[in-house]
């Protein structure tokens, strides 16, 4: 790369099922027989190893647009399982609303 380029390698994760869904959280998990490579960056073996992606947007595909689903809040490597909260506990000023149990 040049001193003047910038090289920007962006991480998606495209067409995971929604398995649960509650008031407070939206589950995805992820079908290992169904993982495909667009891009892999050097070393990486595994998706597990992609760290940083919380309170990045997740969208729901429409038949003519992606909605705003919510926000990426963990990932569980045990189960598979990236955990959202949903669009509808977010509030105008960008803070996620608390929940009682």
């Amino acid at each position: 790369m040049a001193w003047d380029t910038i090289d920007f390698a962006a991480y998606s994760i495209g067409g995971t099922p929604v398995s649960t869904v509650s008031e407070t959280q939206i589950g995805c998990r992820f079908e290992r027989e169904r993982w495909e490579w667009g891009y892999k960056m050097a070393d990486l073996l595994d998706p597990r190893e992609l760290a940083g992606m919380s309170g990045g947007p997740a969208f729901i595909l429409r038949p003519l647009y992606f909605e705003f689903a919510g926000i990426v809040r963990e990932f569980s490597p045990t189960f598979d399982i990236m955990f959202l909260r949903p669009a509808s506990m977010i509030e105008q000023d960008g803070s996620v609303r608390a929940f009682e149990w």
